[in-house]
């Protein structure tokens, strides 16, 4: 049988937060709250947050930090709560090619 979910989410696009000489450390920020079933007597609540801090050592690659965090409710129990913190390597390879013709 289906459930009815709300979900609310909000967002940091990724952002210069400062710059150490010509590098650009990029920081983002997103949260998303979700409810199953609000007006039931076993209803759910989850809350999960997601920072990530990004520094270029070269121009493709950057090393990131993420920290995830979540909380969760069901009906009168306590809150459970995890979290996890991730530390990788970016490789960006986008580049653009704009042509015009006349």
């Amino acid at each position: 049988r289906p459930l009815p979910v709300g979900v609310v989410r909000a967002e940091l696009p990724p952002t210069t937060l400062f710059r150490i000489q010509d590098r650009a450390i990029e920081g983002q920020l997103y949260t998303e709250l979700a409810w199953r079933e609000p007006w039931s007597a076993v209803h759910q609540e989850l809350i999960r947050l997601n920072a990530r801090l990004s520094v270029p050592v070269i121009e493709p690659l950057a090393i990131t930090v993420s920290y995830d965090l979540f909380a969760r409710q069901r009906g009168d129990d306590p809150w459970s709560v995890a979290h996890d913190v991730n530390l990788g390597v970016r490789l960006d390879l986008v580049r653009t090619l704009q042509l015009f013709s006349y």
